[in-house]
Formats: structure tokens, C-alpha cells, sequence
């Protein structure tokens, strides 16, 4: 069987298991010594950008040396219009009659939020993360169960900057795809030479006569429903003299930090105040609201997204962006608000929200212009020419080995660092093969070029009329390029965010990513942590310090509310 790299692409993105009936079972294998070793190089990675505070992301010390593969087994069945039902032995059963989803275990039944399937399926039935991680090799053709399939090795691509979890340290996943349905027949993830974890579709029937039984998509009328939880009903604050001296010192630290927030210098603009684009474009305004009756992007379209057989973008670019955070920050000022009394202050301290939200209030946000030179993978260079990008330095550069910064007086030289995530999800769209809808809405010109719009939201939100953040957006891609001409992120309906790409032109033979040091300039070491930017004399340092450790101390607050609600909440199946 020879496969189309395109034609593979496209059906894998087309893959849709709420339209399928099918049965089978999935085996599934597990190395927790293997997916040890994938996080501790993780938090290696987080720690190097946290610089002197790296060692709070180490990994607690947990003896895994002596436990073997976990396997697992259990058996799927789903119907069209999204009811599936999934159920792992007698202990654990999952079902979805298409609009609810309930998990049966304990003799109850307990209600998810929305429909979505999160791991149930191991991403063998939701495959479109293969196309939105990863750049696809087709190695073969195989027959697995009594099906054709097409052999692939995925290699993690070099953006995907909305994607930035584990699987960009894995060497490569293997895949067997059904050549009719794309489903994945066979996943395999490699991780030092070594299987991370390992998924198998067997048995696969469709349209099995079982599917036409309603009752299966639904909790058995036995089986009583639990009363839906009340949020953090079991959380009760911290007690005890070391929290209440700990809560002290961090009222103080808040209420300083906030003063700080409030009356901190406002920094120099670049920018000249007779900027003809100062306010955010007023056709930054979200696409028609019938979108839903536009055509899904086709094959041409979605190879296009991808960058099949396409050379990363080498180019240079005049890129624009505005920012108004004011949409941001009214939306998590809400969230805050209809936290449970126990949980109050959860994203930080009263006093430090406040100054935030009323710093940002003031200043709103504004345009700012960057020249931008790349060549992926791992070469760019990026010259703040006007505007308040937030950067104490003029131009950043990498050139695969070493990240170069330009200051007034020093060029400082450190380890790599990736091209900023925003621009990265630009230069390379495929992010949005995955976990999003995609509908076309028509040709568009953006400086000069050719592009088509596309209007994007967040699957989760589609489905289930979910509240996310930067859930929806529009975006122009470039026809010759496949690069974003613009992308426009959306808060409660309100630009937040706009990214133009003008002024793109092929990259210069002599155009050089690394920034060497001039006379009267000297050159530095650059540790790579979140203040060697700054340049603090001593007693500076140690104030940044203290209000970098609250701040961590806030998100840790955060990142509990988030583990639960990803606990009660449909959780997405992606890798």
C-alpha cells in the first residue's frame, strides 16, 4: 500500500468517532520507570528557566525501579452522535448518551461536565493529535486484526507552541493507521530508546448490533445518582501557628507588592507618540455567528495548517501586535468572585489582585512592532523596534546553540531558549488540528498576501457551550506559506490579542542569529533565570526575590483550583 503523506494527513484529521458505531477492546501498557525518567527531564527543563529557584520543581523522591509495566485492558463501544460507553473490568464504567457524560463506579453514578472523552480512548479513536504534534513519515503498510493499515513515525515538530507538554521530549511515537477509518490501530511512545507507553485497538467490529441499545449510553436505572459535588465542599484552609504566621507574612509581602504594582514607574516607550495604529483594528471583531453553517477546511486547507512536505518557514517579517488585557482581566476577576469562601484570595492576595487589575485598567495595553528573522528549526532572531514589548533588552537571538540578548551596555550569552509561544503558533499553525473547530469563512488579503479566514474554537466550548479562556479565535493563513498572516484571540467575546505578520520576504543569505558585542559594548554571561534580564543591584535583587517567591506561592494557590477543576471536568484527549 503506498500512502499519500497528504492524503494520510487529511484523514486523520477527518477522523470523527462521534459518527463511527463501532466495538473493541484497548489494551493498553504502562512504564512508569520510563515516564519517571520523560518528568524529571521536564522539571529539569522548567528548573533551567527558573534559574536559583530551579530546585522547586524538583520531582518528590518516589522508588519506581522495582515496578514493572502496568498493563490494562478495557472495552469501548460507541454509536453515532457521540454516545460511547467505556468500561474497564467490573470496577470502573464510563458513559455518554450524547449529551451527558456519567462515571458508574462505588454503586453510583457521577455526572462529568460536558461530553468529551478524555483518556478513555488513549487517543486511538481521537487521532488528530498524531497531525497537530508531530511531523509524519510514512514507513509502510501492514495488515493488523484483519485490517489494512498504514505504518507511521511521528517526530515532535519544532514549534507547536500551543502543545508544550511531555511529548515534545519523547524521540518519536509509532503508529498503525487504519488506512479506511484513520483511527490508530497501534500507538507506541519512545522515550530514550525505550516504550513509554504502548495502546492497541484489537477486535474492532463496526456498527456491532449493541450499539442500537440506548440503555448502554446511559447509568443502569438501578444504580443510584450521586448528588453533584459541591466545589471544594471537602477543602478546609490550613490551620495551625506556622500557616498563621505564614498568612501574616504574606498579607505584608501582598499589601507591599501592591504599592509596588501601583505606583511602579511607568517604562520609557520606544514607541513615538504619533503611531497611526496606536488602538486595537476595529475589524478585530470575531467572524459570523453562523459560523457553524461554514465547511470545515478541507484536505488542501489542512495540509496546508500541517506544513506537509514543507520546509519550516524561512523568512523575515515585520510583525505587529496589539494587547489589551483589560477583556483578561475583567474575565479572571470573575473567576475570583465566584470562588467559594474557602478559596478566596486562591490566585493571590486580595492586595496584589487588586493593584493588577487596576494597573492593567490604566494601562489597557497598546500596538508594538518587532523585525523578525527565523529558520526552524531553533534559528531566530527578533528586534523590538517599537511599542512596550516588556523586554529590558533590544534584540533577542538564538542560533540553535546559544540564546544572545542586547542590552544598552551588554550583550549577554546564555543557553537556547525557545522563540516566544504566540510567535511560534504563527509560523506554525498546526496546533489547530487538534482540540479546536475549524470553519472557513472566505479569501482575505493581509498586507499584500493571499490568505483565507478560518474561524477557531475550542472544541470543549463548541460542544458543550464551555466559558474557557482564549476559547475562540480568527485567523488568516497565508496560501503560499501556510504561515498565520494574523491570529486574533478572543476573551468574553473581546479582542485581546491580534498578531500581524507584513512585510515578509525570503530570509537573507547573511542574515546572522547570533548578536556579538560592538565597541563600548560588553559581553556577559546570561544564567537564563526570570531576573539575569534585569541587571538588580543586591538589595534590589533580594526585593524581587521575596516578590517572586510570593507570586510562585499564588500560582501554587492556582494550580490547585486547576487540578481540580481538570478532576470534574470533561478532560480533553490529547497527547
Amino acid at each position: 500500500m503506498n500512502a499519500d503523506i497528504s492524503d494520510l494527513v487529511a484523514l486523520v484529521y477527518r477522523t470523527d468517532w462521534q459518527q463511527v458505531s463501532l466495538s473493541a477492546r484497548i489494551s493498553q501498557t504502562f512504564d512508569i520507570r520510563v515516564a519517571r525518567r520523560l518528568a524529571e527531564r521536564k522539571a529539569a527543563e522548567l528548573g533551567k528557566a527558573l534559574g536559583p529557584w530551579q530546585g522547586a520543581w524538583r520531582l518528590p523522591r518516589i522508588d519506581v525501579e522495582d515496578r514493572g509495566p502496568v498493563q490494562s485492558e478495557r472495552s469501548v463501544l460507541t454509536a453515532r452522535g457521540g454516545r460511547y460507553r467505556v468500561q474497564q473490568g467490573d470496577a470502573s464504567v464510563v458513559v455518554c448518551d450524547g449529551e451527558q457524560r456519567w462515571h458508574i463506579s462505588g454503586g453510583e453514578a457521577h455526572r462529568g461536565l460536558g461530553r468529551v472523552p478524555g483518556r478513555d480512548f488513549c487517543g486511538l479513536l481521537t487521532p488528530q493529535w498524531l497531525v497537530a504534534c508531530y511531523d509524519l513519515q510514512v514507513t509502510g503498510s501492514a495488515v493488523a486484526d484483519g485490517r489494512p493499515a498504514i505504518q507511521v513515525t511521528g517526530t515532535p515538530r519544532a514549534a507547536s507552541a500551543k502543545r508544550r507538554g511531555a511529548y515534545q521530549l519523547l524521540d518519536r511515537v509509532e503508529v498503525l493507521v487504519d488506512a479506511e477509518l484513520g483511527v490508530l490501530l497501534r500507538s507506541r511512545q519512545i522515550f530514550e530508546g525505550q516504550t513509554r507507553e504502548s495502546a492497541e485497538l484489537r477486535d474492532l467490529v463496526i456498527d456491532p448490533p449493541e450499539a442500537g441499545t440506548a440503555g448502554l449510553f446511559a447509568p443502569p436505572p438501578d444504580v443510584p445518582h450521586a448528588a453533584d459535588e459541591e466545589p471544594f465542599a471537602d477543602y478546609h484552609p490550613p490551620d495551625g501557628i506556622g500557616w498563621q504566621v505564614a498568612g501574616a507574612a504574606a498579607s505584608a509581602a501582598a499589601t507591599a507588592v501592591g504599592f509596588a504594582i501601583r505606583h511602579a514607574p511607568r517604562r520609557k516607550l520606544v514607541w513615538p507618540t504619533e503611531d497611526e495604529e496606536p488602538d486595537m483594528p476595529a475589524d478585530a471583531v470575531l467572524a459570523p455567528e453562523d459560523w457553524k453553517h461554514h465547511q470545515p477546511p478541507d484536505g488542501r486547507i489542512v495540509n496546508l495548517l500541517h506544513g506537509t512536505n514543507r520546509v519550516g518557514p524561512a523568512l523575515t517579517a515585520e510583525v505587529h501586535e496589539w494587547v489589551d488585557v483589560r477583556p483578561l482581566m475583567q474575565k479572571l476577576k470573575m473567576i475570583q468572585d465566584k470562588m467559594p469562601a474557602p478559596l478566596e484570595g486562591v490566585f493571590g492576595p486580595d492586595a496584589v489582585w487588586d493593584a493588577f487589575a487596576e494597573r492593567a485598567a490604566e494601562d489597557g495595553g497598546g500596538h508594538r512592532v518587532a523585525r523578525l528573522a527565523v529558520e526552524f528549526p531553533g534559528h531566530y532572531r527578533l528586534d523590538y523596534l517599537s511599542g512596550d514589548w516588556n523586554k529590558p533588552y533590544k534584540a533577542m537571538a538564538c542560533d540553535g546553540e546559544h540564546t544572545t540578548k542586547l542590552f544598552d551596555d551588554r550583550v549577554a550569552t546564555g543557553p537556547v531558549k525557545r522563540l516566544d509561544a504566540n510567535l511560534a503558533s504563527v509560523l506554525d499553525p498546526a496546533w489547530l488540528l487538534s482540540g479546536w473547530k475549524l470553519a472557513v469563512i472566505g479569501p482575505a488579503r493581509v498586507a499584500g498576501r493571499d490568505g483565507i479566514v478560518i474561524r477557531a474554537v475550542e472544541t470543549a466550548t463548541a460542544d458543550n457551550g464551555a466559558d474557557d479562556l482564549f476559547a475562540q479565535a480568527d485567523l488568516v493563513i497565508d496560501t503560499e506559506l501556510g504561515v498565520l498572516l494574523r491570529l486574533t484571540t478572543y476573551v468574553n467575546d473581546q479582542p485581546a490579542n491580534r498578531t500581524e505578520l507584513r512585510k515578509l520576504r525570503p530570509l537573507d543569505d547573511h542574515t546572522s542569529f547570533r548578536i556579538v558585542a560592538g565597541p563600548g559594548i560588553r559581553s556577559v554571561a546570561d544564567s537564563g533565570g526570570p531576573l539575569a534580564d534585569r541587571n538588580l543591584p543586591r538589595p534590589a535583587e533580594a526585593v524581587a526575590t521575596a516578590a517572586t517567591v510570593a507570586a510562585v506561592g499564588a500560582l501554587a494557590g492556582a494550580a490547585a483550583v486547576t487540578g481540580w477543576l481538570d478532576k470534574h471536568r470533561a478532560r480533553r484527549d490529547r497527547r
